[in-house]
């Protein structure tokens, strides 16, 4: 996902403040970036994403990648906590979540863990099968 896409979907945020659920899908064959260092500049977050419940991220070529969107997006929901999930390479969903402070490697403190029934608890929108 090029850094222009990533500033499309904050952009798109910024006129959804209402927004209560995200589906981000990746085709990785499309979106084959190697790392994340071509993501230095952002734009400007949302004011308000308190309505956002729940963002799903499917179709990441790694985790990298999920936690680097997920690194991006964790900023702009402020004090509100919507569930984040994750599906890769047609894997199992994970949930993003924080890490104690001794389990924690580098800066990023999350890191996805296996749930289940993903699709009980979060159904996708009716217009996702159309």
């Amino acid at each position: 996902m090029a850094r222009h896409n990533i500033n499309a979907l904050l952009c798109f945020l910024k006129l959804c403040p209402n927004l209560e659920r995200l589906y981000v899908t990746i085709n990785p064959k499309l979106y084959n970036l190697s790392s994340t260092e071509e993501f230095s500049a952002i734009v400007s977050a949302p004011a308000n994403l308190n309505g956002l419940k729940v963002v799903k991220l499917e179709g990441f070529a790694d985790e990298q990648m999920e936690n680097f969107l997920s690194m991006r997006l964790i900023p702009l929901f402020r004090e509100n906590n919507p569930v984040i999930i994750s599906k890769s390479d047609g894997k199992c969903w994970k949930h993003l979540v924080k890490v104690a402070k001794l389990e924690k490697k580098g800066k990023y403190p999350y890191k996805f863990k296996i749930v289940e029934n993903v699709d009980e608890r979060f159904p996708d929108h009716i217009h996702m099968n159309l």
